[in-house]
């Protein structure tokens, strides 16, 4: 299954073989500003590099998963020119028009120039410190998509949806995704101020300080005869740690296990190939996941292989706003499949799968090319993954909605959605459930 993934290198193939734009005709506006900003047009290298940046408007038209015309990228790649200091280089027009095209496109998608891209990776070696905050850039402002499990972000009470509008009083807007992870970083030990702006319009100012950060993507525990395997990111070791959590239920458990839970609150996603494993490791047959692109060309299907490592007890999968990307995948696949209840609140819903290029001494690109669809054929994209049961406040008598304080409290933190999906399997079954816990 995983040798699948080494398809996706011909993608790279595509940006050399896809046609050429005609340089001077096909956007005359562009052409027309690029040139005058450097003054004319016998700058030395002033035509190879503007050759190289109207190939590649027409290539990114014909690949993005969505229809795009050509034009409003090149305008676009123009604004970007217009913006750049009058003594500017080709070279560096060219970072300029490609940073603002991409950044017309989607939140994941993105170009990074080259010198950028070594300079703000040594620093972030150098500086060592994070938030572990996961983010994205949508209409020019900066999202948590969630905080990492344990991380200073988490601890300072950083939400899914808040929005970064600034770091130590400088703005993030107009920055790419790494110029805004260069500043979310420094030295381990030093601190950071963070201008932040809550769904509900509020606005406040959180002092956190930058650690190293080592979170485990898997941790598995017991409760009862239940055991409970909680997934914080899909890394590469993800699908062996769980598969030594199931060995391990095994093993203490044996016939007397009554089922799992898999927690992927607050799971950003990560490496598709092990979300995909990690499903198929409650499956038997049929599709995981589905990715489609524009025009079918580059279309794949992952189906699960024979062997349910849980053999077939019942499975409790939590998720909530911050579960995103390879998290819905595997939430999507055993719903679909009748595998497992879903509990908590919806997914975040990025549902779109990004090929990296290597754009050598220019950088590199994160083009936008498929998107994900359970096996049903539901997209996940802007809609994300919604529960069988809703647990949450204000959800009591709502229907498949749970009161969050009717359920009983788990471990130190007093986690109640926890509690709710071990009590949802101690129950036997949905329908008892509810009756127990206020359903419709």
């Amino acid at each position: 299954m995983i040798r699948r993934f080494a398809a996706y290198a011909l993608v790279a193939l595509l940006f050399a073989l896809a046609p050429a734009a005609a340089k001077d005709a096909a956007y005359p506006a562009l052409h027309q500003a690029f040139f005058r900003h450097l003054g004319g047009t016998d700058t030395p290298g002033a035509d190879a590099d503007y050759q190289f940046l109207a190939s590649l408007i027409a290539k990114v038209a014909q690949l993005y998963v969505e229809p795009v015309e050509a034009g409003a990228l090149a305008e676009a790649a123009r604004r970007g020119v217009m913006a750049a200091p009058e003594a500017s280089s080709s070279s560096d027009l060219v970072d300029r028009a490609l940073t603002a095209m991409f950044g017309s496109l989607d939140p994941h998608s993105s170009f990074e120039p080259r010198r950028t891209y070594d300079e703000l990776r040594a620093r972030a070696k150098a500086k060592g410190g994070r938030l572990g905050l996961e983010v994205s850039i949508e209409g020019g402002k900066v999202r948590v998509v969630t905080p990492l499990d344990g991380s200073p972000g988490q601890r300072a009470g950083l939400r899914t949806g808040d929005v970064i509008a600034a770091v130590d009083g400088t703005a993030l807007r107009g920055l790419t995704l790494a110029q805004v992870f260069d500043r979310l970083r420094g030295p381990a030990g030093s601190r950071v101020e963070l201008t932040v702006r809550r769904p509900d319009g509020t606005r406040r100012a959180v002092e956190i300080e930058r650690q190293r950060i080592r979170v485990p993507p898997v941790r598995h525990s017991i409760d009862g005869r239940i055991g409970v395997i909680r997934i914080a990111s899909f890394a590469p070791r993800t699908e062996r740690d769980v598969r030594k959590a199931l060995v391990a239920f095994e093993k203490q458990l044996g016939n007397a296990a009554r089922g799992y839970v898999i927690d992927l609150r607050s799971n950003p996603g990560g490496l598709l190939g092990q979300g995909i494993l990690v499903a198929d490791f409650f499956l038997d047959a049929g599709k995981i996941v589905t990715t489609r692109g524009r025009d079918g060309r580059q279309d794949q299907s992952f189906k699960a292989t024979k062997g349910d490592l849980a053999r077939g007890r019942p499975v409790v999968v939590l998720i909530d706003g911050g579960s995103a990307s390879a998290a819905e995948v595997v939430s999507g696949a055993l719903r679909d499949h009748k595998r497992a209840v879903l509990l908590g609140r919806k997914s975040y819903g990025k549902g779109t799968v990004q090929q990296v290029v290597p754009m050598g001494r220019r950088g590199k690109l994160r083009l936008t090319m498929r998107r994900y669809y359970t096996p049903a054929g539901t997209s996940i994209h802007k809609h994300g993954i919604v529960p069988d049961v809703r647990v949450g406040r204000g959800l009591g008598g709502a229907p498949n909605g749970i009161e969050e304080s009717k359920c009983p409290p788990v471990g130190a933190a007093q986690d109640r959605p926890l509690g709710c999906a071990v009590a949802l399997l101690r129950a036997g079954g949905l329908k008892p459930f509810l009756e127990k816990f206020g359903g419709p």
